[in-house]
Order: structure tokens, then C-alpha cells, then sequence
């Protein structure tokens, strides 16, 4: 309380005046306990203000209720804000204790022991990395994460999360699984000379006996490049063993030739050609390279005047050139010669097998081997020739010459006086005829009777002045 003196005039008289006068603040003083926490950090503050020390005093505070919050203090629990209430003339002191947090540790052990040498190593909530068998103390209760870092020739493990127990090293064990290896070895050496490699999944093309590291786990798929004069492998799939080295050995199989030769020299000249497996067309005797072992089919082209070559199934073989001599045959002709002219004259032809009408000699070329059939137009007042069946020889020229026969007519045949003998004969008009006589069908030699004549439409007639009492016969040859 103050006392005031004030002076005062009452009834002229001086004299004093006593007035009494109450105090409206108040201070507040805090004290944090203990000094290792106050070292991590513990302070204090008022309501809305900044941070204060511990026994820090507030002077000058209203009267009533007002807030006390801390900071966090490393390793310790931050208390709950405290209201207090400031009274008239009084300083309220408060003691405020930061308990010990409860903490726990973690320890990651990582197996095997070459993982560690090739670099793996573990973080816990991503803090620094630690070497396998550390540990990491003071951490807080409950759930953290622990991750991994990568080492050559190992699959890195995934992250875990490990739950921390109050006072106590949680152990893990990290293990890290080993990568494994592929080697593949490409036979024969022929075929890596000529360009054979090999990847796998995708990645960079690699020689014979190359082996490719750290591969993960399971299947992976090797791809092969083309080699020059050989058959590229199909693609393969292999698996891959945790720690060890999958060796592969893949065979190129080589590929093979043909030359195909052909013959007659002129089937060449008229446009003999052949090809495999409907190719391009090839020259006789060019070989085509880089077959593919096993059956091919050869085919010819068509030569002029040459009977073309049937299809050929021929076999390549690995790694050697297969040699097919093919043989043109020569397509023949044929020419048919009709007589007499005047059956020409009327009408005669000739076919042959399924054509159509062809004039007397005539000649058709380029004949298949073997058997024909020719047949006959019929002429105006001749026999038609029965069909023939000729064969075409390799080699040679077929002529045929056909007859068409006359048609003769004999009458007023009678026994003249004396050694006389008459008759007349029509034979076709435009032939020329002889009539001959023999005293024997036997004979092979007749005689001529008079001159050649040639036939008109009127009967001509004939007497044989020298025919005697004996047996005597009588023909009539057409000449032409």
C-alpha cells in the first residue's frame, strides 16, 4: 500500500490529509528443471511474447489469468501450456519440469559381408548413412524407416520400417541377395568371324565368351545378330541364379549353296534360265549363296525349241555348295507332205494332235517328245487318209508324206477281136495316170500300157492290142 500526504485548508486551519491507495499489477517468475534440459533448448514465454530463460521474472503483469507455453528441448518432453493468475502486489513463481523423452535404439546388421565391401549401408529416417552393425541411439518411440543403399552385385533390399521400443536396440537384419551373371559362348568361331553376337534383354550387343554382371534374378531373354553365311539362332530365354554364372552355349548353323548348271549350250542361248524357291532368275552355272539348310525347290524358265526341265527338290546341306546339272531336251518338227496336188487342189489338209488346219507341208516346231496324231481334211473326190500316230524323236526331223487315193471307175470293159482287150477308165480330173498290166498278181514289176495321161472329166479309153488268150490283169497308177 502507499501513503500519501496531501495538505489541505480546512476552517483556515492547516492541516494534513491521510488517503490510501490499492496496487493493480502483479509479476510472474518461471524456473525450468533440469539444467540438461534447459542446455537442449527449454525456454519459456508469456501469452503472446518471445522466449524467455528459466527464472526469468515478468514484472508489471495485469491482474488475472494469463498463458505459459516451452519450446521443445532435444531428448526431453515439452510440458503442456500452464494457465496461472497474477495477483495484486505478488509475483507468482512457477516451477516447470521437462521429463527425460523415452527413447529407444535401432541397430541393422547387413549380410553377407560382401555387400558391405561393395558399398551397401542403411539410413534411419533419412539421416547419415551407417555402416552394417551400428547403431543408432535416442530415437523416439514407435515407427521409423529404414533404408538401403546400393552395392555392386547386389539387389538392394526395400525399405522397412522397424517400431522402436522405450529402452531398448531393436536388431535387423538386412540381407542383400547377389546379382548373378550370364556368359554366352557362340560356336563356330566361323561365325563370330563373320559378325555373330549377342545381348541380352535389350542391352549392348557382346562377343563370344563375354559375360554380363549384376543381372537380376529369374528369366531374361539372350538376342542374337545376324552373322554372314549362317542361320542366326532363335532367340533364347535362360534364368538367372542368385551368385553364380549361367553359361550359355548357342550353335550358328552354316548356311549352304547351290549352283545349278544347265545343258545344252543352245537351251542357254534360247533363254534357259533357273531359280530357287520362285527367286530371281539365274544365269546356268551362278550359285546362289546363303541358303538355308534342308529341301529347296528348282524351277526353269521356258527355252525356245527346248522342252523346259520339270521342278527340281534339291537338298542343301550345311556349309557346302550342292551341284544340279539340268538337261534341256530339244523339241522336234514335224512336216507333212499331202500328194497328189489335185487333192491339194480340192481341199486336202492336215492337223495335228488338237490344232487346227495346216496346208500341205507345212512344218510345226518345237514338238514335245514322244507320240502325235494327225488327221485329215477330206479333198473333193479322193479317199481321206485314215488318222496316223507318228512319233518325234530327239534329234531328229519328222517328214511324213500322205497319199490321198483317186477314185477310178472302170466300164465297157470287153474282149476285142483278134489279141485285142477294151475298156475305159475316169479317173479324178487334173491327176496324171498310167495304166499298167501284168500277167501275175505276183509280179512285182508291171508294165506300162501306152503313154502317162492326165485326167479329165470325160472316160478315157484304153485298148491293149498286144493282150493274147492268157491270164492278163490290169491298174491304174496315179503319178501325181
Amino acid at each position: 500500500m502507499k501513503l500519501t500526504i496531501v495538505p489541505v485548508l480546512f476552517f483556515a486551519l492547516l492541516a494534513c490529509q491521510i488517503r490510501v491507495q490499492a496496487d493493480t499489477t502483479g509479476a510472474v517468475q518461471v524456473n525450468i528443471n533440469p539444467a540438461a534440459a534447459i542446455t537442449n533448448g527449454a525456454q519459456w514465454g508469456l501469452d503472446d511474447g518471445g522466449w524467455l530463460a528459466s527464472g526469468t521474472t515478468v514484472s508489471n503483469l495485469s491482474l488475472g489469468s494469463h498463458l505459459i507455453f516451452f519450446e521443445s528441448a532435444s531428448g526431453f518432453i515439452t510440458p503442456t501450456n500452464q494457465t496461472i493468475t497474477v495477483v495484486s502486489g505478488q509475483t507468482t513463481n512457477v516451477t516447470v519440469t521437462y521429463a527425460g523423452a523415452p527413447i529407444g535404439n535401432v541397430s541393422v546388421t547387413i549380410v553377407p559381408a560382401g555387400a558391405s565391401a561393395n558399398g551397401a549401408q542403411w539410413a534411419v529416417d533419412g539421416g547419415v548413412w551407417q555402416a552394417s552393425g551400428a547403431t543408432v541411439a535416442g530415437l523416439n518411440l514407435g515407427d521409423h524407416s529404414i533404408v538401403y543403399h546400393d552395392a555392386a552385385g547386389f539387389i538392394t533390399p526395400a525399405s522397412q520400417t522397424v517400431t522402436v521400443t522405450m529402452g531398448q536396440t531393436t536388431n535387423v537384419t538386412a540381407n542383400y541377395t547377389p546379382l548373378g551373371n550370364l556368359t554366352v559362348t557362340i560356336v563356330p568361331a566361323g561365325a563370330s568371324a563373320n559378325g555373330a553376337q549377342w545381348l541380352v534383354d535389350s542391352g549392348s550387343w557382346q562377343n563370344s565368351g563375354a559375360t554380363v554382371s549384376n543381372l537380376s534374378l529369374g528369366d531374361h531373354t539372350i538376342t542374337f545378330l545376324n552373322a554372314a553365311n549362317f542361320v542366326t539362332p532363335a532367340n533364347q530365354t535362360v534364368t538367372i541364379v542368385s551368385g553364380q554364372t549361367t553359361n550359355v552355349t548357342v550353335t550358328y548353323i552354316p548356311l549352304g549353296n547351290l549352283t545349278v548348271t544347265l545343258n545344252p549350250a543352245a537351251a542357254i542361248t534360247n533363254g534357259a534360265l533357273w531359280a530357287v524357291d520362285n527367286g530371281l532368275w539365274q544365269a546356268s552355272g551362278t550359285t546362289v549363296s546363303n541358303l538355308s539348310t534342308g529341301d529347296h525347290t528348282v524351277i526353269f524358265h521356258d527355252a525356245a525349241s527346248f522342252a523346259t526341265p520339270a521342278g527340281q527338290t534339291v537338298a542343301v546341306v550345311p556349309g557346302q555348295t550342292t551341284n544340279v546339272t539340268a538337261t534341256y531336251t530339244p523339241l522336234e518338227n514335224l512336216t507333212v507332205t499331202i500328194v497328189p496336188a489335185a487333192a491339194i487342189t480340192n481341199g486336202a489338209q492336215w492337223g495335228l494332235d488338237n490344232g487346227g488346219w495346216l496346208a500341205s507341208g507345212t512344218t510345226v516346231s518345237n514338238l514335245s517328245l514322244g507320240s502325235h496324231s494327225i488327221f485329215f481334211e477330206s479333198a473333193s473326190g479322193f479317199i481321206t487318209p485314215t488318222n496316223q500316230t507318228i512319233t518325234v524323236v530327239p534329234g531328229q526331223s519328222t517328214n511324213v508324206t500322205v497319199t490321198y487315193g483317186s477314185i477310178v471307175l472302170l466300164e465297157n470293159i470287153l474282149a476285142q477281136p483278134g489279141n485285142s482287150f477294151a475298156f475305159n477308165c475316169l479317173v479324178t480330173a487334173g491327176l496324171t495316170f498310167q495304166v499298167q498290166f501284168a500277167t501275175n498278181l505276183a509280179q512285182t514289176s508291171w508294165s506300162d500300157l501306152g503313154p502317162s495321161m492326165s485326167a479329165t472329166n470325160a472316160m478315157t479309153p484304153f485298148v491293149d492290142t498286144s493282150a493274147t488268150n492268157g491270164q492278163r490283169y490290169y491298174r491304174i497308177k496315179i503319178l501325181y
